[in-house]
Parts: structure tokens; C-alpha cells; sequence
């Protein structure tokens, strides 16, 4: 589907915050194949760069449209 192209989603296991989107998107067929990547908060990566861009707080899930 040519919606999930243009979506991009960071995640964190274990987080029901992110569970939400990813359980949306699974029911409307739009998860396989969308661009994401799972952050591990061990390493605190909610903190990086590329989150902090899209979500001052570092909070995850993020999703942005491209």
C-alpha cells in the first residue's frame, strides 16, 4: 500500500505507547513493509538525535510523515 511509504515510526519494546500505533496499523494492513526502526531505551536512545528533531520530550512512539 503506497500510505506506509510515506510514514516512518520509531518504537520501543516493551512500551504501550508504541504498542497503539503498531496495533493500528497492523489492523488497517499498513505495518508490513513500513519503514521503522526499535530503539533500545537501555542505551537511551529516545534521546538521540533523529527523535529529538521530531519530539522534544523523547518520547516514543514517534511517527512522521515524509
Amino acid at each position: 500500500m503506497a500510505a506506509n511509504r510515506a510514514m516512518f515510526l520509531w518504537w520501543g519494546s516493551g512500551s504501550c505507547p508504541s504498542w497503539k500505533p503498531m496495533l493500528v496499523l497492523g489492523e488497517k494492513g499498513l505495518w508490513e513493509g513500513l519503514p521503522n526502526k526499535q530503539i533500545s531505551f537501555d542505551k537511551n536512545e529516545q534521546r538521540g538525535a533523529d527523535i529529538m528533531a521530531v519530539n522534544q520530550r523523547g518520547q516514543v512512539s514517534v511517527r512522521v510523515m515524509v
